[in-house]
């Protein structure tokens, strides 16, 4: 009976022993086909540890097998009790004679080895998803890209700016290929060349960006490698940009009154200025003075409207009520321009929250350049409309219109359709309205061509509470 269970042992021992050994074959195959390390240590450990387990108990039975016989009666016992994570004095005082302590004391530490190697790959795993965690919450884009411009891996970061996704990463074109740039190609060349640390500001074409990038050579067991680090400066230079134009703008402004003003001045100073004239002088010497306050007044709103921290104080206010108040402040120069206004407003009250005293700056705004562009006999029409759960305001003239090169650049700050006019205003009238409106969560677009007059859409949100039934 003995001998019997021995044999049986012995197949059992031989049959784990060839699974461990298909189970490592598997493994290899896998890990050489997917590359997936962390997969491979686990199966490998396992093999390891059951390995071992099945050899020493061989060994020991062959030396040993009348104790044997009474630790094969034990085993579902002392396996439950490492289940119950009971320790090694408690499975010896339970479970165990002095006769199968030898053997224990051998299977422990095969235990031990197995729960360290456990331990480790988890370690590992743990660092690995931190890492992974770290490259995907930060915003500068990074790449593994190899010699051979494979991309090995690439943050989410990284996918954005370049406008590369899954299915371009699965065709296996290289990293050249989907961002042709011959200033990074050079940057890498340069940075492999030198074994060092390679750092220039690029400016990609597909996609238009401006990149600083640092490329960084690493050299792992059997090839080498480069990480591309990109931090985008688009925005960073479009924001310089406009700030030099902004200051060149304003110069401009004040310079052009300030040198009318002491042109006059030193005219009147000479004394060959006439005294008939000098009251024309000084009225001339008034308006540029208010031209420059005028400026001034609306840089510093202008500067107010577009803090963050920026607050309004809102009322409910009636938009048909405010738009037929706004108009009849220009009745005077319209009549003397003999520009029709026609009113096509919404037939029940249309109620928004708003700062009464900026949404009636828009609307004059408006108004007030539809006159100045609009030539005798012609048309404004304002118009109210309900649009879902927005209030939509249309101003609608029949004047000289807008150019499709100066569409795109109306609202800028102090951006003139016609320089040649002296009425036109600072040329801020329109940036102020576009920060007004999207303060309060609407929007403004316009509808023009040259000699076919324009049109402003405003758009605001609707006061529901407010709906007359």
């Amino acid at each position: 009976m003995k001998t019997f269970i021995f044999i049986r042992y012995i197949y059992t021992v031989m049959f784990i022993t060839i699974i461990n050994l298909v189970v490592s074959i598997i493994s290899f195959f896998y890990v050489l086909l997917n590359g997936d390390p962390f997969t491979y240590l686990v199966i490998f450990s396992f093999w390891i540890g059951l390995s071992l387990i099945s050899l020493i108990s061989l060994y020991k039975w062959y030396n040993n097998f009348q104790s044997r016989d009474l630790l094969m009666s034990q085993l579902p016992n002392i396996a439950e009790g490492f289940g119950e994570g009971h320790s090694p004095r408690d499975i010896q005082e339970i479970y165990l004679s002095a006769e199968t302590q030898e053997l224990v004391d051998l299977l422990l530490p095969v235990r031990s080895l197995v729960n360290n190697i456990i331990s480790m790959i988890f370690s590992f795993k743990f660092e690995q998803d931190t890492l992974e965690a770290l490259l995907e919450a930060m915003a500068d884009g990074v790449l593994l890209v190899d010699t051979e411009g494979q991309i090995l891996r690439m943050n989410s970061a990284a996918s954005q700016l370049l406008y590369i996704d899954s299915d371009q990463l699965k065709s296996n074109q290289s990293f050249m290929g989907l961002v042709f740039d011959h200033e990074l190609a050079n940057l890498v060349h340069l940075a492999l060349e030198n074994n060092s640390i390679a750092q220039d500001e690029i400016e990609l074409l597909r996609p238009n960006k401006i990149m600083d990038a640092i490329v960084t050579p690493i050299q792992n067991s059997t090839n080498q490698e480069v990480v591309i680090t990109l931090h985008d400066l688009t925005e960073i230079r479009r924001i310089n940009t406009t700030r030099k134009e902004f200051v060149n703008n304003v110069s401009h402004e004040l310079k052009t009154p300030l040198t009318a003003v002491k042109a006059m001045v030193e005219t009147m100073e000479n004394g060959v200025l006439p005294k008939s004239r000098q009251k024309e002088y000084f009225t001339k010497i008034n308006d540029e003075i208010d031209r420059m306050t005028t400026i001034v007044t609306e840089l510093l709103k202008l500067s107010g409207i577009e803090r963050d921290n920026y607050q309004e104080s809102f009322d409910t206010v009636d938009i048909n009520k405010l738009v037929s108040q706004v108009s009849d402040n220009f009745k005077d120069i319209l009549e003397k321009k003999l520009i029709l206004l026609e009113l096509d407003l919404f037939p029940s009250p249309l109620v928004i929250n708003c700062n009464q005293y900026h949404i009636t700056e828009v609307i004059t705004n408006l108004i007030d350049n539809a006159t100045k562009f609009t030539p005798e006999n012609g048309v404004i029409t304002l118009a109210t409309k309900s649009s879902d759960d927005f209030v939509i305001v249309q101003c609608k003239d029949t004047g000289i219109g807008i150019s499709e090169e100066d569409m795109p650049h109306i609202f800028e700050r102090f951006y003139k359709v016609d320089k040649s006019r002296s009425d036109t205003g600072t040329g801020l009238g329109l940036s102020i309205a576009k920060h007004i409106l999207e303060n309060h969560q609407g929007n403004i677009v316009v509808n023009s061509n040259v000699n076919d007059g324009s049109e402003f859409i405003i758009t605001l949100p609707l006061d529901k509470t407010n709906i007359t039934p």
